[in-house]
């Protein structure tokens, strides 16, 4: 895990790592003529207050068992210091550019949420109690070491919805206590938002998602905000609780694996 010095004082322009992190610094500091602001002006104070931290991962799907035992105790390192950081801190974790053509925005997405089922194989404190397990109650939010978070994918295929677009498959991982103290009345929740929507009308080339609902709203799931398609159309997470696991048969050889390690 890097301080924003640590990982430009590591990397030369000519590795990977500090090319994705400049394409990264790059986008959520765009501002002025001719420029796109980044829609989530938070993370843009976050990374110029330097209380941002980053992974690198080694390939390009972050639930492989190799990259798991990357961000795991990556995360709980960050998740001990998190609240010694400013108010607009995430962990942001990116993987290594792909190789050959680029994977649909689904998969993506899938490799994403089973990231999250590994995390929880890892996990050695069990779900909080005030928090649902079943991904589709409207109070459920992902939790890891017994903190509550709002992880949030990016990836290489998103075209349209330039706001979830990365030039590798990326991960911010961010305390819920940040997004708890934004909207901490309704007064702040509605200046929060409000900018950020005006935003993304701006940045995106489709619609504002109508799976961007309030925590909470009877009827919702966060689950369904932390990846978006590339249409406005709901992604359907994959698990029903991330302590049972699911049915995709696609991921059941790499749970074992981490499972055995």
């Amino acid at each position: 895990m890097f301080v924003r010095e640590q990982l430009e004082e590591k990397y030369d322009m000519n590795a990977w790592q500090r090319l994705v992190y400049e394409e990264f610094k790059t986008t959520i500091l765009a501002k002025g003529s001719g420029l796109k602001t980044f829609p989530c002006v938070y993370a843009t104070m976050g990374y110029r207050a330097g209380d941002h931290r980053y992974v690198f991962l080694e390939s390009d799907d972050p639930s492989e068992p190799r990259n798991v035992r990357i961000i795991a105790p990556a995360l709980r390192a960050y998740l001990q210091v998190s609240r010694s950081l400013g108010p607009n801190t995430s962990l942001v974790v990116m993987g290594a550019p792909t190789e050959g053509n680029l994977k649909a925005v689904e998969q993506y997405n899938n490799e994403f949420f089973d990231m999250l089922r590994g995390l929880r194989i890892w996990d050695s404190k069990p779900w909080p109690k005030d928090i649902p397990q079943e991904t589709m109650n409207e109070k459920w939010t992902f939790c890891f070491d017994g903190i509550p978070l709002f992880p949030v994918a990016l990836t290489p295929a998103h075209q349209r919805r330039w706001s979830r677009h990365a030039p590798v498959p990326l991960v911010a991982l961010q305390p819920k206590w940040v997004l708890d103290n934004l909207m901490s009345t309704p007064e702040k929740r509605k200046s929060a938002t409000g900018k950020v929507r005006k935003l993304l009308a701006e940045y995106d080339q489709i619609d504002i998602s109508p799976d961007l609902t309030q925590y909470g709203d009877k009827g919702t799931s966060e689950i369904h905000q932390l990846c978006l398609r590339d249409e406005n159309e709901t992604m359907d997470c994959p698990f029903e609780d991330f302590d049972k696991g699911g049915a995709r048969s696609s991921s059941s050889s790499r749970r074992s694996s981490m499972e055995e390690t």
